[in-house]
């Protein structure tokens, strides 16, 4: 932490820097709460990744501009930082239905956004993460038995600015609602995001219904639930692999229930008799 503040001190963006707290909330780069004499801010820290960085950075400026995501204060080759945005005080009485609800109409506004991005390539996400060789040959083969009975998704009309990653942990839930963490926003299928969404969150059927039914109300896209559907699968398995290789990495994170708890949401959706992700995976 001290090499941390060190680095934040250094910025011409802060003057002086009263105290500095990690965030833990989420399981990818490493992010602080900066508290300064002139009001406080959230700091994020990149450590390479130059693209999916610039990617980043570009998304989370324009989206600003449509009150998506907190303003941004200082952008440098390995920071951004924005405005802190307090969480309302009684958010533990908002139930799980009322989260749903307002992340559905923000999701809805965010694949209103006009904004180039690069294109969701499905297949290129799971191959780059099943190259993993800390993956064992009969997890790579359980892995491939796997692909070859999941849906194929053929993507034929306009896509969407999809955030990508709409975990409860990277929604704010304030006097106003914002998304923050742009790092896999992609174009895609708005039944792409809203299915990372679900899967992410572990929605249950009834809950899935209340995100598509909401969303429904607040977009001009006419969704396709058989394409929400397909999306499903990949989305536990995507989920699933990266929780796990995040695991290997820190034994002593949460990353491995994560894991496990997404692939036994993927053996009980597809239900196949041949092989159990949750079983494999170990």
């Amino acid at each position: 932490m001290n090499n941390i503040i060190e680095k934040l001190t250094l910025l011409s963006c802060f003057d002086t820097i009263i105290d500095v707290q990690g965030i833990t909330e989420g399981n990818s780069h490493c992010c602080y709460k900066v508290i300064t004499q002139n009001g406080n801010y959230f700091a994020k820290y990149f450590e390479s990744e130059r693209e999916t960085r610039l990617n980043e950075h570009n998304i989370t400026v324009y989206a600003a501009k449509y009150k998506l995501t907190p303003q941004v204060f200082y952008l440098s080759e390995h920071w951004l930082v924005t405005y802190y945005i307090e969480e309302m005080a009684n958010i533990d009485e908002l139930d799980l239905t009322e989260k749903i609800v307002k992340t559905a109409q923000l999701m809805a506004k965010c694949h209103q956004l006009q904004f180039d991005l690069p294109c969701l390539e499905l297949n290129s996400v799971v191959d780059n993460l099943l190259v993993d060789n800390r993956l064992s040959k009969q997890q790579h083969l359980c892995l491939k038995m796997v692909l070859k009975k999941l849906p194929k998704i053929t993507v034929e009309r306009p896509l969407v600015v999809c955030h990508g990653d709409v975990n409860f942990s990277n929604v704010i839930f304030g006097e106003s609602t914002y998304l923050i963490d742009f790092e896999c926003a992609a174009k895609a299928d708005a039944e792409y995001d809203l299915a990372m969404m679900a899967a992410i969150n572990l929605l249950n059927k009834n809950q899935q219904s209340v995100l598509l039914t909401t969303y429904q109300k607040n977009s001009l896209i006419t969704l396709c639930k058989d394409t929400f559907l397909s999306y499903l699968p990949y989305c536990y398995l995507i989920n699933g692999l990266w929780y796990l290789l995040r695991s290997l990495d820190d034994t002593h994170s949460k990353c491995y229930q994560l894991a496990q708890k997404q692939f036994t949401t993927f053996d009980s959706l597809t239900r196949y008799k041949e092989v159990q992700l949750s079983v494999e995976m170990r």
